[in-house]
């Protein structure tokens, strides 16, 4: 008999082992929804979080409202959880919306609250407090916590990215490119790895950035972000035919993040290094007309003159 109970007993705990083996496992719905947001893939967003009053779930919509220049919107949705929640990633998302929008003030408070707010006790906390020291120009901190992150979890795809921007942010591409490299070994099809990586080398003159622009780009070539890689990449690359007509569309479709000017500065150097110039200063006045005040009109005549003299 107690052979037999031992037996039983035996074939349970088995059982139990393999029940959890095949067992799939539970889905982050957080882990989904940012990686479709990185795909660009917005109405996957809004599904996956549905009506959720996490501050994770509050942060990514936000998001969706920011790629997509509705802060105004961005701003109200995020408010209320980080004055709930100072130290989450809800507040750190406000935090940078209100330096992104000129308010300095209400920024750095919010930033300075969440990093006195937060725990410490996970490399998902001292990544969001990296975040808000770099927001904040506290790189030495900000360092310290990604590399403290990265010792915590050296497989957390949010430590080796947050650290790599980082670094990129100082110029330090080597160190970068290592980053972003940990990050894309973990998760090979991030998207925005890719692209964080493809942009490093591309401003060292590799030659593989455009491989690894083009990867990203078919993983996301909705996220305007990615295409505007691409478009560089190729340029760098030699391939600037190409990537001045993929800048050029980017343009013309005119995603409403703030980054117009920036997508205008790429395509007039992009235009240069073709042998363009002409059309490279049309370029560039376009994007200085929208600022003016007086003789708008006047350096929009031009631009435009200058464009017909190209065809």
């Amino acid at each position: 008999m107690k052979k037999l109970l031992i037996a039983c007993g035996l074939l349970l705990v088995i059982a139990v082992l393999l029940g959890a083996q095949v067992r799939p496992p539970a889905t982050d719905p957080f882990a989904a929804a940012r990686k479709a947001l990185n795909l660009g893939q917005y109405e996957q967003v809004a599904s996956l979080l549905a009506n959720s009053n996490d501050p994770r779930a509050i942060a990514l919509r936000a998001r969706i409202d920011i790629d997509h220049g509705r802060y105004a919107e961005a701003e109200k949705l995020l408010a209320p959880a980080a004055a709930s929640a100072p130290g989450s990633d809800a507040a750190l998302e406000l935090g940078r919306l209100q330096l992104y929008i000129g308010k300095r003030t209400e920024g750095n408070r919010t930033l300075e609250r969440l990093i006195s707010a937060s725990p410490q006790n996970t490399a998902a906390d001292l990544v969001r407090l990296g975040e808000a020291e770099r927001a904040l120009g506290q790189f030495q901190q900000a360092n310290a916590d990604f590399r403290q992150a990265n010792s915590l979890s050296p497989d957390d795809v949010g430590a080796n990215l947050g650290w790599g921007e980082l670094f990129a942010e100082k110029y330090n591409r080597s160190d970068a490119a290592k980053s972003f490299q940990a990050a894309l070994k973990i998760d090979p099809d991030n998207a925005l790895v890719l692209n964080n990586l493809a942009w490093v080398l591309a401003e060292s003159g590799d030659s593989t950035a455009s491989q690894l622009a083009e990867r990203a780009y078919r993983q996301a070539p909705f996220n305007a972000n990615v295409v505007d890689t691409y478009g560089w990449a190729l340029v760098q690359n030699g391939q600037t035919a190409k990537g001045v007509e993929l800048l050029r569309a980017e343009i013309a479709a005119g995603p409403a993040d703030g980054l117009a000017d920036a997508r205008a500065a790429f395509l007039a150097l992009a235009l240069v290094d073709a042998g363009r110039p002409t059309e490279a200063v049309a370029e560039a006045l376009t994007a200085l007309a929208g600022h003016l005040t007086d003789y708008r009109r006047a350096v929009t005549n031009y631009a435009d003159e200058l464009r017909a003299r190209t065809k």
